[in-house]
């Protein structure tokens, strides 16, 4: 059987930390990609945060 010697078995575990690692650096470059917002809102003249942005930001954070 040398079709087997290079075979890798993935387990339903796998799969699921798979889903998981996935979706934690999904969220991680979504926080990155939205860190400007952070940043203007601290400065001086700052404008708000959008509300869509803010929620979606702390949704991102649970997941990461």
């Amino acid at each position: 059987m040398s079709w087997l010697k290079d075979a890798t078995i993935t387990t339903a575990a796998d799969k699921e930390q798979a889903v998981i690692d996935q979706n934690k650096a999904e969220a991680q470059q979504y926080l990155t990609s939205t860190d400007w917002y952070v940043i203007r809102a601290n400065e001086p003249d700052g404008k708000p945060i959008p509300a869509d942005i803010l929620s979606a930001r702390v949704a991102a954070r649970l997941i990461s």
